[in-house]
């Protein structure tokens, strides 16, 4: 996978935000901490999401 800060400042805000609800769950914010929730599937689905669809892949090796 290539890496996401190679690429990050050439991705929309809209495609930055989705990709930031894909993989955190929630932030909590306290006077004395900073708490990140990670969604446990999130890297899993962004990946799933990057991989070339199987169909794709094949259809562009044959042409």
């Amino acid at each position: 996978m290539t890496r996401i800060d190679n690429i990050w400042d050439q991705l929309f805000p809209a495609e930055q935000t989705r990709i930031f609800k894909l993989l955190i769950e929630k932030v909590i914010v306290s006077p004395t901490d900073l708490e990140v929730r990670l969604r446990p599937n999130g890297i899993e689905r962004l990946v799933l999401e990057l991989r070339p669809e199987p169909a794709k892949e094949a259809a562009e090796v044959t042409a």
